[in-house]
């Protein structure tokens, strides 16, 4: 069975860092995208990109190289403030 893949866009350090650590723990092999990644995310992901969200054309590179380097996501979380 294939490994579960999540893609969190916006995992800053509050509820993204704390949302990213479960999946971890839960066995998912987990991506996080934001405009400044921060310590206590990138400790419990296995790939960390920085993205400025209102520009649309870095959505579709962030999905090519998750799924390059990952798989295809089964979960894409939207954390927006």
């Amino acid at each position: 069975m294939a490994q579960n893949t999540i893609l969190f866009l916006g995992a800053g350090g509050n509820i993204g860092a704390s949302s990213v650590k479960l999946f971890k723990s839960k066995g998912y092999k987990v991506a996080s995208v934001s405009r400044t990644i921060r310590k206590e995310v990138s400790e419990h992901s296995d790939l960390v990109m920085t993205a400025d969200f209102s520009d649309p054309t870095t959505i579709n590179n962030i999905f090519e190289t998750v799924e390059r380097e990952l798989g295809v996501p089964n979960i894409v979380v939207y954390n927006r403030k």
